[in-house]
């Protein structure tokens, strides 16, 4: 097997992200195949909010999750900004859909607090 990382768009949200509200993303290049699994899911935000990554199944129910606490985001400055960064080791197996090829996944703010800045969500995959 072997390790990929895997990153969404730099930018996710174009508009504030309420409290319990989702952005879904399509990773492009993960293929809902049945082999492998989603071995860490990383995120870097602008805001110090609780999040949870869910990945989805094909009709965007939520199959696997993993919530952050505000508390687990840890400063990191780079090109003068500082972003929080969150990150856990999982074990979700990559589903298998017919007709589907492009496994889904979703940031949900967990916190009352608008997210308006930029999220970016990282996967380590093993395939």
């Amino acid at each position: 097997m072997k390790t990929y990382t895997i990153k969404s768009t730099t930018s996710q949200f174009t508009v504030s992200l309420g409290e319990n509200l989702r952005e879904i993303e399509t990773i492009a290049g993960l293929r809902a195949d049945g082999r492998g699994f989603v071995k860490q899911v990383s995120l870097k935000a602008l805001d110090n909010n609780a999040y949870r990554v869910e990945m989805l199944n094909s009709d965007e129910a939520v199959i696997a999750s993993h919530d952050f606490g505000a508390s687990d985001g840890k400063v990191v400055e780079i090109s003068g900004t500082d972003y929080y960064c969150y990150s856990q080791s999982v074990e979700w197996p990559l589903p298998i859909y017919e007709h589907v090829w492009t496994q889904k996944f979703a940031i949900r703010n967990l916190t009352n607090t608008l997210t308006t800045g930029a999220i970016e969500l990282t996967l380590q995959v093993e395939k």
